[in-house]
This record gives C-alpha cells, structure tokens and sequence, in this order.
C-alpha cells in the first residue's frame, strides 16, 4: 500500500513537472513573437520593409509555435489552465486588423497558418 502511495505521488509530481515545462515552452515562444512582431512594428513605422518582413516572419514563427503549444497543452490537461487560455487567446490576437486598418499581416504576406477546416 505504501508504495503504491509513493508511486502515485511520484507519477503526480512527473506531472506537474511535465506540465510546467510545456507552459515555459509555450511561454517563452509566445515572448519570442510578441518581441519580434513589436520588431517588426517598429520597423513598419521607420518605413524598413525588409525588417518588418523578416521580423513578422519570426514573430509569426515562434506565435504559431506558441499557440501549437498552448492547444496541446489545455488539450492534454485534465484540469483548468486560465493562464494557458489567456496566453493562447492572446497569442491569436496579436497583430488582428482594428479599427478599419489592415492587419501587418496581410501586409507583409505573412498572415497565419490555415487552421485545417
């Protein structure tokens, strides 16, 4: 019974670790694009088209890593994530058109992946 009970824990925290290193992951790719479509941003108002193109192409990279990331992650887990919901809503949202302007995105010829419908 007793070492049942200890591999249960042991299984438990495997987990938990598990689980934490996929949200750093995540996390970390979702800084990477978030910093780099800022990048690109910048460069889109310094009228640098060759950065923003290349920025907005890594910020598009590690955005989509990110969400990939998160999906797999809330998808995996048997309890509730709100800041892995957050974060996944929030990396779907950077760079969307607002306010009737047209999204750097589309711009620049970079837009999201198709989801697969």
């Amino acid at each position: 019974m007793r070492i049942v009970l200890l591999m249960v824990l042991a299984t438990s925290a495997m987990a938990v670790d598990a689980t934490a290193a996929d949200t750093t992951a995540a996390d970390r790719a979702y800084g990477e694009g978030l910093a780099a479509y800022e990048r690109g941003l910048a460069a889109h108002a310094l009228k640098d088209t060759e950065t923003a193109t290349s920025e907005l192409t890594a910020a598009r990279a590690a955005l989509d890593d990110a969400i990939s990331r998160y999906r797999a992650l809330i998808s995996t887990s048997g309890t509730v994530l709100p800041d892995a919901e957050r974060r996944l809503g929030d990396a779907l949202a950077v760079g969307r058109a607002c306010c009737g302007r047209e999204s750097l995105w589309k711009r620049y010829a970079v837009g999201p992946k198709p989801t697969g419908k």
